[in-house]
């Protein structure tokens, strides 16, 4: 699940194992520009943005914008250096067995032209209730029950902390951040990672245990 922010914010990729049984494991990305971080650190410099710089899974760029030919290279394993395209072999699509990256359209053209581009299968996921509602019940009844596993991640777990449910006449939920107003950007990730798996049906768990095995078993 890729949320894509504007160039100046958090960008979160969500790598998204396991099934609506067992539960679901995340590896969990995050992408924006060393100058957003100072620029928090610079109203408070105690902020959870402090931690960030230390972060393995935190990616900072250097300037104002978000390098998305890191995204891209962290994706497929392609990127621009010096104007010719190279290849990293650490990348998520050598790592899992990528079935579909679902992206919100907006303000992604370039980026996912250049990941179909590389192979990545990718899948337009709107941002309204009728696409939201189904991934993030069933987010919320796997938090409730214990089946999230993130690895122990900060990041997510700050945000989590941010989010709350906006609900339709329908009854119908998505993630809403007007409460907190700060970023919930990881969890949206997450939940469209869910709405994507949960498009394919498994009929062996190995993925999920691979999963847990090497993250380890924080809930």
């Amino acid at each position: 699940g890729l949320d894509l922010a504007s160039t100046d914010d958090i960008t979160a990729l969500a790598v998204c194992t396991g099934n609506d049984e067992l539960g679901w494991g995340f590896e969990m990305h995050y992408f924006m520009p060393e100058r957003s971080v100072e620029r928090r650190l610079d109203k408070d410099e105690n902020s959870v943005y402090l931690g960030f710089k230390d972060d393995p899974h935190v990616h900072l760029t250097p300037g104002n914008v978000t390098d998305y030919n890191v995204i891209r290279r962290l994706i497929s394993g392609h990127y621009i250096e010096d104007g010719e395209v190279k290849y990293d072999e650490r990348n998520l699509m050598e790592k899992y067995l990528v079935k579909g990256v679902a992206y919100d359209r907006w303000n992604s053209l370039n980026l996912i032209r250049d990941l179909e581009g590389d192979g990545v299968p990718c899948d337009p996921f709107g941002q309204g209730f009728a696409s939201m509602s189904f991934p993030s019940k069933e987010f919320e009844k796997c938090v409730l029950q214990g089946k999230v596993c993130h690895g122990g991640d900060e990041v997510l777990r700050w945000m989590m902390g941010n989010v709350s449910l906006r609900y339709d006449a329908s009854g119908n939920i998505k993630p809403d951040k007007s409460k907190s107003g700060d970023k919930i950007d990881g969890v949206v990730a997450a939940i469209m990672a869910i709405g994507e798996a949960l498009t394919f049906v498994e009929d062996e768990n190995s993925d999920f245990e691979f999963f847990m095995a090497v993250i380890g078993n924080n809930v």
